[in-house]
């Protein structure tokens, strides 16, 4: 099974461009990609499907067979071609579901055989929403910390990553492993009763749901409470430094999605919302809200990063748009008897 064989980065020299034989890899249960690529195709075509070799060049490389150099390209995956369609598939992506691309390698052009000519295409590019990430959270405060239930849905990279990282640990600490994942560090969020996504359809969303008590997020101040109900502050410490060089590159396009309700405290009420807030940029945006139903403070917040460089002449902008960010985020809730 081609997910049986580890991936090594094998290219050195000359050898960076040699393809090794199916069956070593096959034997061996590892290969670099050009190696998986071959094992992928020879297993299809036993199968009885059209596939083939397929050179790209990751978004690492600036470059398209426009120019005709051995630059162009540093990765080899393999294409089936099935009623017309051509299917682009990366053996070294083990948690990718069919017809899904890494952020590396979209839109990039690819260079498929054909026996003596070759076929140029393109894999497809996905918007930030490929990506989204949803967090849906119920709480309420209990002896002056918030305590509650979350669910995190998870699309495309992070989907890929959260799966990368579970297949990786012993099977004794994957809960503690997802545990740290939750936490992100913060020692003042207590996790339990994770519920362990299902693994086993890579076509579905991933689903996380785990409860948790959050303490340093509720501040008593004699008849006032003051309430803190985003501690993750997704981007916060994003703002980049005048003296950086380069343009940055994130991991991902991201899309990022909300929605917390918190119950209002028995004998209290609403003595102070933060204003809403929104930001938008043709590349990134920020939008988030506080409202009052009557029972719940519904706090609802969207961030969306649509490209994944960010040019050194667009640092002012961001950095701009990170610290209204980062004013909406140390607003705080009041409640008052």
């Amino acid at each position: 099974e081609l997910g049986c064989a580890l991936f090594a980065r094998l290219g050195i020299g000359e050898f960076h461009f040699l393809v090794d034989a199916a069956q070593n890899v096959f034997k061996n249960k590892y290969g670099d990609c050009k190696g998986k690529a071959n094992l992928l195709k020879e297993m299809l075509k036993l199968a009885g499907f059209d596939a083939r070799l397929t050179w790209i060049g990751t978004s690492d490389l600036p470059y398209d067979y426009s120019l005709p150099s051995l630059c162009v390209d540093n990765h080899m995956i393999c294409t089936v071609i099935l009623n017309g369609k051509k299917y682009f598939l990366d053996g070294t992506e083990e948690h990718i579901a069919l017809n899904d691309y890494a952020q590396r390698i979209q839109g990039k052009q690819v260079l498929i055989e054909d026996g003596k000519n070759f076929i140029l295409e393109k894999i497809p590019e996905f918007p930030a929403q490929r990506n989204k990430e949803s967090k849906t959270t119920k709480m309420s405060i209990a002896e002056d910390k918030l305590t509650g239930t979350s669910t995190i849905e998870y699309n495309g990279e992070s989907k890929i990553m959260v799966q990368r990282i579970f297949s990786s640990i012993r099977k004794d600490n994957k809960n503690d492993a997802l545990t740290s994942w939750i936490k992100s560090g913060d020692a003042n969020v207590e996790v339990s009763n994770i519920k362990s996504p299902d693994f086993t359809d890579r076509q579905k969303p991933l689903q996380l749901a785990f409860d948790f008590k959050a303490s340093s997020q509720v501040t008593k101040a004699g008849s006032e409470l003051y309430v803190t109900m985003d501690w993750d502050k997704d981007f916060a410490n994003y703002e980049m430094s005048a003296d950086r060089k380069n343009d940055y590159e994130f991991d991902q396009k991201y899309y990022y999605t909300v929605q917390t309700e918190l119950a209002i405290p028995a004998g209290y009420k609403v003595d102070y919302l933060p204003s809403a807030f929104k930001k938008t940029t043709p590349d990134f945006s920020f939008e988030g809200s506080y409202t009052n139903n009557g029972k719940a403070i519904i706090y609802k917040k969207t961030i969306v990063i649509s490209k994944p460089i960010l040019k050194r002449s667009e640092f002012t902008v961001w950095n701009s748009f990170i610290a209204d960010i980062n004013k909406f985020y140390n607003d705080q809730v009041v409640f008052t008897k």
